[in-house]
């Protein structure tokens, strides 16, 4: 009787920890999505595609879709006006001519 409760629990437990995942699954599209914490107390979203090499970034109620670019180092995204670079759980939001974001993801 006490074998097939322990069976229970651990089968359980792996369940729950099977459903912490960072990067999900829609379709058949591979996203990643990531909420990060600005300077001046601003806050921004970015999902990135990992499938489809495209990063698409919420922050205030806009939705901005920029392309994967070669880096050097970490990781760059843009679409012109708008870039997004970064490296570990840092990145740079810089649109158009305003000043550059710095983020720390939460």
């Amino acid at each position: 009787m006490l074998k097939p409760l322990l069976m229970l629990v651990f089968v359980a437990a792996l369940n729950g920890c099977a459903n912490q995942k960072a990067t999900e699954e829609v379709g058949s599209a591979a996203i990643k999505q990531v909420e990060f914490d600005c300077e001046r107390g601003q806050s921004l979203s970015v999902a990135y595609y990992i499938d489809r090499d495209i990063a698409i970034v919420k922050r205030a109620n806009e939705e901005i879709t920029l392309t994967q670019q070669p880096a050097a180092s970490g990781f760059y995204y843009t679409n012109g006006p708008t870039t997004l670079r970064g490296k570990g759980d840092k990145i740079t939001l810089t649109i158009g001519r305003m000043a550059a974001i710095d983020c720390l993801a939460r």
